[in-house]
């Protein structure tokens, strides 16, 4: 065949690559295969194959420039345009063919997108099984490094008879020697027994965490009357302002003063320096009753709410814990920890469970779920857990902050460590170590209601420190590795004065409020690098009264709204908020 026949046959020939017809522009080639194609395009697909025939791909044979016919085109030829078709030949049939093309892309770039955000969870689920990994990892590590030693340590102390297999007898003045083994090994087995959560709790624990890990998941949003950045701007010309302020506690000498302060409902419920525990109902602005052991020793340190009618506290110098009925008016229940102080109390979200942490290291782990009688609640303790070596000398527990699933407990330590316990394997998963701030320690901490971040305030670790530099606040984002310069994600407090003395997350964690020396301040989360600060509550230092010294605690109120606050220097229980008539205007 000539190459003037097939050029003359070319317009009912298409590119054996694009599937196009040839048209009177094209540059016609035949390949050795016999294949015709535009040269334009073979030539981009020989450069991106690397010189292989396309149409011999399995063979690999190279094709170059130099081995392609060209069709040389006569000049009475030429090649009749391809006819249009019969729905192109109106402009409405153009219009509804331009439509369904744009149909067509619409729905391929939603697909697109949809594979794109597919791809992005499973990037982000495998991120987080690798970073539980390395934690589990760096855990079974130290836990290896630690049995290694206590193995060397008794190696070093069973004698040479041991290593031959002779047994070692150890004499006693009684010659009961038989009898003392065998009840030493029973007292072993009790205390190794104690050192454990049980199964049965574990269980409940876990279910728990099962339930509240899917129910975040479907992120239900917060009611409809809870505070919303934009209520708060609102009242940014007028701020949150004092809007009750009771005298609850004793108002002589050295007793004068409140250190904590919590919100059951209605009630406001503080513990103060003349060894008592207030409740006052903030509707009614009555004070419903007044809590006290006359066996307390020290000042109210610790309260924390429970369920609806209890109030569990601690005392500074005292070793006991005690609960409260606020029905009732008296205490019902005590439990006394040996030859330590309670630091925390923390309720796991079954409440069914007390963890407490000790000053001197370690946890113990208490059961609440024994139902209350008429004159006693019983407090348990199931397990004791202790750190797998000994705290530094000088080094104690200063704070902790439970995790909302219930299984993962952050402590602060006096030297600004911070340890991550984990529950499901009784031992401390990681610590947080900032060796910036060594002459600081961990004041207070707070996780936020998803438990991706974690608040972190700092205090100076003695007084001849107090009147250094500002003591760092930050937030910390506990999904990426503490080695991750994104795994503290801000710094804050700064309004507040030198010392942050308690940092919070509202219960729906959608702010942050930080209190210190020069009041509080309330910023939205997720804003917080942009200094988007929404209420900032400021007071004058005077000690003998007027508008009180330092914030030393604070509560969040109901839906964020308000909020109430005590000074370790003055007697008065203050709340801030927007005042009635201000609200009701806001609300129409």
């Amino acid at each position: 065949m000539s190459d003037e026949s097939i050029i003359t046959n070319a317009d009912s020939m298409k590119c054996a690559i694009s599937g196009n017809p040839f048209t009177s522009n094209s540059d016609i080639v035949v390949t050795p295969s016999g294949h015709l194609c535009e040269k334009r395009l073979l030539l981009s697909k020989l450069t991106d194959n690397g010189g292989i025939d396309p149409f011999n791909s399995t063979t690999s044979i190279s094709l170059e420039e130099k081995d392609l016919i060209s069709l040389n085109k006569t000049s009475s030829f030429s090649v009749a345009a391809a006819p249009r078709p019969t729905n192109a030949n109106s402009l409405p049939n153009l219009l509804s063919m331009i439509q369904n093309e744009t149909d067509q892309l619409m729905l391929e770039l939603f697909d697109t997108r949809q594979a794109l955000e597919e791809t992005r969870r499973e990037l982000s689920q495998s991120l987080y099984q690798n970073d539980a990994a390395i934690r589990v990892i760096a855990r079974l590590t130290m836990e290896r490094d630690y049995a290694r030693q206590q193995l060397e340590e008794l190696s070093a102390k069973v004698p040479a008879a041991a290593a031959s297999g002779t047994a070692v007898v150890v004499e006693d003045e009684a010659n009961n020697t038989n009898k003392k083994r065998k009840l030493s090994s029973q007292d072993e087995e009790t205390e190794s027994d104690s050192t454990k959560i049980p199964e049965s709790a574990m269980k409940i624990m876990v279910d728990t965490f099962q339930q509240l890990s899917s129910e975040r998941k479907k992120k239900i949003p917060p009611p409809e009357t809870h505070a919303t950045k934009d209520w708060f701007k609102e009242i940014s010309t007028g701020g949150f302002v004092e809007i009750d302020k009771q005298s609850l506690h004793s108002s002589g000498g050295e007793k004068q003063g409140i250190n904590c302060v919590c919100v059951m409902g209605d009630y406001i419920v503080t513990g103060g320096k003349d060894k008592s525990v207030v409740v006052y109902d903030k509707q009614k602005k009555v004070q419903v009753t007044q809590l006290s052991d006359n066996s307390t020793k020290g000042e109210i340190s610790i309260i924390k709410p429970f369920q609806d009618d209890f109030v569990l506290s601690c005392a500074s110098s005292d070793s006991k814990i005690r609960i409260y009925s606020i029905s009732q008016q008296k205490l019902v229940s005590t439990l006394e920890i040996e030859n330590d102080i309670p630091i925390s109390l923390d309720i796991h979200p079954s409440q069914k469970y007390l963890v407490v942490a000790k000053q001197k290291g370690g946890l113990l782990f208490c059961d609440l779920s024994s139902s209350p009688s008429q004159d006693k609640y019983e407090l348990n303790i199931l397990a004791s857990l202790t750190p797998p070596s000994p705290l530094p000398e000088g080094v104690h527990y200063t704070c902790t902050s439970l995790h909302p699933d219930g299984l993962i407990l952050a402590v602060g330590r006096s030297d600004c460590v911070i340890e991550v316990w984990d529950f499901k394997s009784q031992s401390i998963a990681m610590t947080i170590d900032n060796k910036k701030s060594t002459e600081f320690k961990i004041q207070s901490l707070c996780f936020s209601n998803n438990g991706y971040h974690l608040a972190v305030s700092t205090a100076p670790s003695s007084n001849e420190d107090a009147s250094k530099a500002a003591a760092p606040a930050y937030v910390l984002d506990v999904r990426k590795p503490i080695t991750d310069k994104k795994h503290q994600i801000c710094s804050v407090g700064s309004g507040v004065g030198k010392i942050v003395n308690q940092i919070q997350f509202d219960p729906y964690g959608k702010f942050l409020a930080f209190a210190g020396q020069e009041g509080i301040q309330i910023v939205p989360v997720k804003e917080w690098e942009k200094n988007g600060v929404l209420v900032d509550v400021k007071f004058t230092h005077n000690s003998s009264g007027g508008d009180g010294g330092e914030v030393i605690q604070f509560a969040w109120g109901e839906n964020a709204k308000w909020i109430t606050s005590v000074s370790s220097q003055d007697r008065f229980t203050r709340c801030w908020g927007v005042k009635d008539d201000d609200s009701a205007k806001m609300e129409e």
